[in-house]
């Protein structure tokens, strides 16, 4: 019982530890103040949009910021504001999805293949190599191709866009983990490899877990923007941003907000994420503990 209690009371040293120099961390703090207001925006869309996102009203047409519509209208007459909130749940909702596929995979790719070396490792590894030799943009586009245009099929996409950068990742820390003092003392008391893989590596291996995928949440909302641009995402009239982006370019010149302010929340929504997995690098990072 006694050992139960020193061990979570090191775990929640070592969060509470984290969440700290977390908080010290301007930039870092920056970045979750606005990820955590974007996700409000996309959980009470309904009660924050002035208008619905696929009204159309064609006698305000391309019309600039207003005091009705304070970004504007698209060439459709719809509420950029409106349909910019209503975004969020899309885009957001396709980056995490597709990051949970890719972390899923690859961290159990990358455990198996920093557990057992050898051939194994050899297999696996080489097979990525292959596939990040495709740039990431074209290998989510001949999956759209083959799997046909479907918000389940984008996700599916990102998420085999993904998952070779975790593999490599969570590979790079099993390496180091399994040559640790409490997995020679797991094996020494008859534990199998499952139980030393799920119950003692991957559990020490949260930290860089955590941060790739904040990382990785941003490309993957940058790749489901770009399929959408491509006619590859989300259908319209759907209001995802890529999409938004794409139908806006056709009226740069007579209408540049139809195209800027989507790619406004694209930017921020990015930098944001950045921000916050910089800063969780650097408050997870052992080496930067006192």
């Amino acid at each position: 019982m006694s050992t139960t209690l020193r061990k979570a009371e090191r775990e929640r040293s070592l969060w509470g530890d984290a969440w700290r120099r977390l908080r010290r961390n301007l930039f870092a703090m920056i970045g979750l103040v606005g990820l955590v207001l974007i996700v409000l925006v996309a959980i009470f869309a309904p009660r924050i949009a002035p208008y619905d996102p696929n009204l159309q009203d064609y006698m305000v047409a391309m019309k600039g910021p207003s005091r009705d519509h304070w970004l504007g209208t698209d060439n459709f007459g719809r509420d950029i504001l409106s349909r910019i909130i209503y975004g969020a749940r899309i885009s957001l909702r396709l980056g995490l999805f597709g990051t949970i596929i890719g972390a899923s995979i690859g961290s159990l790719l990358g455990a198996v293949a920093g557990y057992f070396g050898g051939w194994i490792d050899t297999l696996i590894m080489r097979l990525l190599d292959i596939q990040m030799a495709f740039p990431g943009i074209l290998l989510a586009v001949i999956v759209i191709a083959v799997m046909g245009i479907s918000d389940v099929n984008v996700i599916i996409a990102i998420g085999v866009f993904s998952f070779p950068t975790f593999a490599r990742v969570i590979r790079g820390s099993f390496l180091v983990l399994r040559e640790q003092d409490y997995v020679s003392a797991a094996k020494s008391i008859g534990a199998g490899s499952r139980r030393i893989l799920f119950r003692h590596l991957l559990p020490n291996s949260l930290s860089p877990i955590l941060v790739l995928s904040t990382l990785r949440l941003g490309t993957a909302i940058l790749t489901a923007a770009s399929l959408g641009f491509l006619g590859l995402g989300v259908r319209p009239p759907n209001p995802e941003w890529g999409t938004m982006l794409s139908e806006g370019r056709n009226y740069m010149q007579l209408a540049p907000h139809i195209a800027i302010f989507p790619g406004l929340a694209i930017l921020l929504t990015v930098v944001a994420l950045n921000l916050l997995g910089d800063g969780l690098r650097d408050a997870l990072d052992p080496r930067t503990r006192k």
